[in-house]
């Protein structure tokens, strides 16, 4: 964008040298007018965004086609670090055509958690596009039929899927006993599973980058509520970054925690991250 002449991102709002100098950065400039197709028919949109900006946003893109040399490894790596949450089914005791019974899947870091499994919800990740390959962590809130009814499909698909590492549970106090009393269809799986009962009325769990708290519920049954956190890096500052003059193909792995040596000189992460 422009104001008094000068040329800033649209992003971070930083400004944008322009002109023959050493200064001088290039940028991405697009321009759109909405057609007849869209909800914004008409309207014209435009944007300028500086080349850091344009990376991380490109590195949030899950596919990408990259024509020449692929620099993937210098982008800031923020895509995969990002928490998807999907309400798979809300519904209760019977299944409704539109309304699944309880599921809730989160994405994390390539690791997947379910909250809930009732019936069908196996199909309801399928219609969402997710997968259950990456499924490592199942919470029981209850043991209530339309809340556990469809976690032995579940574990089949998983097995069929030749699955070996382990699939860690969490429920209130029964979780094996009413684990094993399920899998009687489903007795031989090529993966262990791992039981963590809650004992007491709050109680935390730290698995796959998932920080789980268990809290005590009122309901006519033993019942908890979760809450997730995900301990999050320090957000990179560009900022920071340029005024000490370090080199941007180091920005990504500062980004990841590494500690870099560049002539003598040693780049920690807190030098970038805030």
């Amino acid at each position: 964008m422009r104001e008094a002449g000068i040329l800033y991102c649209n992003c971070c709002g930083k400004k944008i040298p322009e002109g023959y100098s050493r200064e001088t950065e290039d940028f991405f400039h697009f321009e759109k007018t909405w057609g007849y197709f869209s909800g914004k028919d008409g309207t014209r949109q435009t944007a300028d965004i500086c080349e850091f900006c344009m990376e991380q946003w490109i590195a949030q893109f899950p596919y990408i086609s990259d024509s020449g040399t692929d620099r993937g490894a210098d982008r800031i790596d923020i895509g995969e670090n990002m928490l998807d949450i999907c309400l798979l089914g809300s519904g209760g005791m019977m299944p409704l055509p539109y309304r699944k019974l309880t599921a809730l899947m989160t994405r994390y870091n390539g690791s997947n958690l379910l909250i809930d499994c009732g019936e069908g919800t196996q199909v309801a990740i399928r219609e969402k596009g997710w997968s259950v390959h990456d499924l490592d962590v199942i919470c029981f809130t209850h043991y209530h039929a339309d809340h556990i009814s469809g976690l032995p499909g579940l574990l089949l698909t998983l097995g069929n899927a030749e699955r070996t590492r382990p699939v860690h549970m969490i429920g209130p106090k029964g979780l094996e006993r009413v684990v094993n009393a399920l899998r009687i269809i489903a007795p031989e799986l090529p993966f262990s599973i791992e039981y963590h009962e809650i004992t007491e009325r709050e109680q935390d769990f730290e698995m796959n980058g998932y920080c789980i708290h268990a809290f005590r519920v009122n309901h006519n049954v033993l019942c908890y509520g979760y809450t997730l956190e995900i301990k999050r890096q320090g957000r990179f500052d560009v900022e920071r970054a340029r005024d000490q003059e370090i080199p941007q193909k180091y920005w990504s792995r500062l980004q990841k925690g590494e500690v870099i040596e560049d002539g003598g000189r040693v780049l920690t992460p807190d030098l970038v991250l805030i």
